[in-house]
């Protein structure tokens, strides 16, 4: 994923097809908890 090589964040693929929306791209590399937060989906969209 061009995000995990621009931001060299690993980005799991469970959470990767959660990522809806570039908001929440930039939520996830910005937020070190975001993972936890998309695989529960509490991800604001």
């Amino acid at each position: 994923m061009a995000l995990e090589e621009e931001f060299e964040v690993d980005i799991p693929d469970e959470a990767a097809e959660k990522i809806t929306t570039v908001q929440s791209a930039v939520d996830f590399i910005a937020e070190p908890k975001a993972e936890k937060k998309i695989l529960n989906k509490t991800w604001h969209s």
